[in-house]
């Protein structure tokens, strides 16, 4: 089952998935890719770019907009810096409520 999280559609967070019980000691993930479903939410911006962390074990992606009454996936790919490269992804739902 999926972690469901709300949000305002005015609001702008940031939503992050950690990556470090998966990844081996040493490895860390190297590209986030962030899709949703179904569209109509924003995933981040020229102000506000989804990042890893500084250890490489975590993903961040601001959110913002979205409609009042719709639960939308979230997903992240990650690929990480292991010879050959491991390939991971992780979803959770946010649904969009007039707070």
């Amino acid at each position: 089952m999926l972690s469901t999280l709300v949000k305002d559609p005015n609001e702008k967070l940031d939503y992050t998935v950690d990556f470090g019980g998966w990844l081996e000691e040493d490895e860390e993930i190297t590209l986030a890719l962030w899709s949703r479903s179904p569209t109509g939410i924003t995933i981040g911006s020229s102000s506000y770019a989804s990042s890893i962390s500084s250890d490489g074990k975590r993903c961040t992606v601001w959110l913002e907009s979205g409609t009042a009454g719709t639960e939308y996936t979230i997903t992240v790919n990650v690929t990480t810096d292991n010879s050959p490269a491991r390939i991971g992804e992780r979803s959770f739902i946010v649904r969009v409520e007039d707070r």
